[in-house]
């Protein structure tokens, strides 16, 4: 059923504003995949290590061209192709500590990527870098306290080889995530989560969530009470403007409830 999209040369909405026009013959691609890996263990020091470099190649890609009709995108297939290949490397280290089980871990990872688009009918070279970087931690210095988080930053960033001043400006993603788990008493945990996003594209802005829980567990039954969302952005609102086409969106996130759960083995 997909082989039969793809060929299909009907137009095809995608989506209700966006619709998609192909040849309406096969094609074939080809590609080249090769990766290495190199890891470390040493559970003496509690010193892990990883590096993974790879290389991606396809040919028979093709070239869209994107026109604005009426109100409708459409993507358009011509009978251009071209070579797109990946050149990547990503790793991590981690080391843990006696002192409260702690264990902290470092990742990372670049690709770049090599491809090309049509502008105004003329292919132009275009090269997209997306660096990841990781931090993430967890630790429990007392009996009745566990501690989680995780923080991820993204860059990423499109330059047009050919014609540089249509180039896009640097995209940067932030996410943190810290997780509290408290036991006060023998089969009670409290549990709170957070949760925030952030990024340089002053349109979305910060985004915090939070989620709070408190459960009880005998031995054949379990109760629990969790608030979701309880503090934090319910949605919003995105404005993306293009060479051909300005887009708007609504994002709705998760919604603030509170759930009773109930369960028991019989």
């Amino acid at each position: 059923p997909l082989m039969g999209r793809s060929i299909y040369d009907t137009p095809i909405f995608t989506s209700y504003r966006t619709q998609k026009v192909n040849r309406g013959k096969t094609d074939a691609t080809h590609s080249i995949h090769a990766t290495a890996a190199y890891k470390y263990t040493n559970p003496v020091s509690g010193l892990f290590f990883n590096i993974r470099p790879s290389y991606n190649r396809m040919s028979g890609n093709i070239l869209y061209e994107s026109a604005m009709n009426g109100n409708v995108y459409t993507m358009t297939a011509t009978d251009k192709e071209y070579i797109m290949q990946t050149i990547g490397v990503s790793g991590r280290i981690s080391k843990s500590f006696g002192w409260a089980k702690t264990l902290i871990g470092l990742g990372a990872s670049h690709n770049i990527t090599d491809y090309s688009m049509l502008v105004s009918g003329i292919v132009n070279d275009a090269r997209m870098n997306t660096t990841a970087v990781s931090f993430d931690y967890s630790l429990r210095p007392a009996r009745f306290l566990s501690i989680e988080g995780k923080s991820n930053v993204n860059i990423y960033k499109q330059k047009n080889l050919t014609s540089p001043e249509l180039s896009s400006a640097p995209t940067t993603d932030w996410e943190h995530f810290l997780k509290l788990y408290v036991f006060p008493a023998k089969g009670w945990m409290l549990s709170v989560k957070n949760e925030l996003f952030h990024t340089n594209d002053k349109s979305i802005g910060i985004n915090h969530f939070l989620d709070l829980a408190i459960g009880y567990k005998a031995k054949r039954w379990e109760f629990s009470v969790t608030a979701n969302n309880l503090i934090g952005t319910s949605e919003f609102e995105r404005r993306t403007l293009g060479n051909t086409i300005e887009s708007y969106s609504i994002t709705r996130l998760r919604p603030r409830e509170v759930l009773a759960k109930w369960s028991m083995d019989l």
